[in-house]
């Protein structure tokens, strides 16, 4: 069955995202469904994105909601989907805690621990790129910790392995933001059970630049 995933492109952020299924997802419609199939699938991934708790998911990764954005991308007509059809992309800002932070706070709780579980990589900038799961959605966020802003984008991919740490098919890229020092934004995206990755692309004066990635099996 197929999951679906953003076309592949150049590294920057795309004007008009669009998804293109892919092989992992169990419960994602095929080039084969009909449309009722692919519009019952897009309206369950909709009531998804509107009733999950985001607060509840940013404080398992200890961290705290300050905003969030539901967007829609469009899944293109050559892979069955009806005309227009759209999905769900959730964008947050949020202010975390960092690990050492956590690993002291007093009687940590579970979704303290849970926080501490999450897949995070340094990246090449003073930063941090993480992935978790929630639900249907797949999570990576981007903590800067550096002195001045920096702007750039998540991106989020999907892998054929869990073998090394690159990247891969595009799932879902975040809205190009500024960051100041302990700024974290998370872009979560609809992916089925399989291998991922996430970098951020730091945006430089010629284009953008891949400051570190972060893999996972999830």
């Amino acid at each position: 069955m197929a999951a679906v995933s953003l076309l592949a492109g150049p590294a920057y952020p795309a004007s008009a995202e669009e998804h293109t299924p892919s092989e992992s997802a169990s419960d994602a419609p095929t080039a084969s469904s009909s449309d009722a199939e692919w519009s019952a699938w897009a309206q369950a991934l909709d009531e998804e994105a509107h009733s999950t708790d985001w607060a509840a998911d940013s404080a398992a990764r200890g961290c705290e909601l300050v905003s969030i954005d539901i967007r829609y991308t469009t899944v293109p007509e050559s892979d069955g989907a009806p005309a227009g059809l759209t999905i769900p992309i959730v964008e947050r800002s949020e202010d975390c805690m960092p690990a050492t932070q956590l690993e002291s706070a007093q009687n940590p709780t579970t979704a303290d621990l849970a926080a501490l579980a999450s897949a995070c990589a340094s990246t090449s900038g003073p930063g941090t790129i993480c992935l978790s799961r929630s639900g249907s959605y797949v999570t990576s966020s981007f903590t800067y910790r550096g002195s001045g802003s920096r702007t750039g984008f998540i991106r989020i991919y999907q892998r054929s392995s869990s073998s090394g740490c690159g990247t891969g098919s595009t799932i879902a890229t975040g809205s190009s933001s500024s960051y100041t020092n302990g700024q974290t934004r998370s872009v979560s995206a609809y992916a089925g059970y399989g291998h991922y990755s996430a970098s951020f692309w730091r945006q430089t004066t010629i284009g953008h630049t891949n400051w570190g990635t972060v893999c996972d099996t999830l």
